[in-house]
């Protein structure tokens, strides 16, 4: 009888999730990152429904019929408030939660305060702080915290493995330490249009504008306008370089990336994949 239940709860959801997914599909077509944050979304409350299946003894509710966690730690007494309904639906990067090792946890917020813009910064950036703090879990206490002044609403942060992070500040990536002390790596000279780490944490890429001066010496009928370079995080070395006519969302696997290849005219496209 259980097992019934389950099923016809499955079949509703698996209905209701593909509805979603198609009527976003026709509004964030020209946002490819706003459509797979709204779809996660909705997957999120749409299966909330079909994990919540039992009870623990002291009557609270459980995540598919396991005991409830052994400590539970409440990030607003450290000043986080949690995220309006409506910034689940953007794009806009408020907040990370990352383990550092098996006992503290890296957490990132948005505190929504008011900021001075600095002299510099030119109306087209969006400045905001984000409050980055080490929590540890044993004590469930605020060890170490930071402030950080970003320019735009793109992601800022990515693990690279053994308590250490990429920080990106506008067109600077620096590494992060276990005691948030920040190390420059690099500071380009052209906007980065997109920033991702592999998995593995040994690699980062990049993606950046073409110099529209070095295109013009250039006689090839390619037409490229943006460069993506996969660094490594040690020496910074470029290992690749992919040019394409646009921005591409690319993120990388340890074991490689796929490369669209130009049609030729008695062939069709394929893909070539790299190490």
């Amino acid at each position: 009888m259980r097992a019934s239940r389950q099923e016809g709860r499955l079949k509703r959801f698996r209905k209701t999730f593909w509805s979603i997914v198609a009527t976003l599909d026709s509004g964030f077509r020209q946002d490819s990152d706003g459509l797979r944050m709204a779809v996660g979304a909705c997957l999120l409350l749409c299966i909330s429904p079909l994990l919540w299946s039992g009870t623990s003894q002291d009557g609270t509710a459980t995540i598919d019929g396991a005991e409830k966690p052994s400590q539970q730690i409440s990030l607003t007494t450290f000043g986080y408030s949690g995220l309006s309904p409506l910034s689940r639906f953007t794009t806009q990067n408020d907040l990370t939660i990352n383990f550092m090792d098996d006992d503290h946890v890296l957490l990132t917020y948005n505190p929504k305060k008011l900021v001075e813009r600095r002299p510099e910064c030119p109306p087209s950036h969006k400045d905001h702080l984000i409050q980055a703090e080490v929590l540890d879990l044993s004590s469930g206490k605020l060890i170490r915290e930071a402030s950080w002044y970003l320019h735009d609403e793109h992601r800022y942060l990515w693990p690279l493995g053994q308590g250490h992070f990429l920080l990106r500040i506008l067109n600077s990536l620096y590494e992060l330490d276990g005691n948030l002390q920040q190390k420059l790596l690099t500071q380009l000279p052209q906007q980065i249009l997109w920033t991702s780490v592999t998995p593995d944490g040994k690699q980062i890429i990049v993606e950046t504008a073409v110099d529209s001066h070095a295109s013009k010496k250039d006689q090839s009928p390619s037409k490229a306008k943006v460069k993506i370079d996969f660094l490594d995080v040690h020496t910074l070395a470029i290992q690749r370089t992919i040019r394409l006519s646009g921005v591409v969302p690319l993120n990388g696997t340890s074991l490689g990336f796929g490369d669209a290849l130009r049609p030729q005219p008695d062939r069709t496209t394929t893909s070539a994949f790299s190490q």
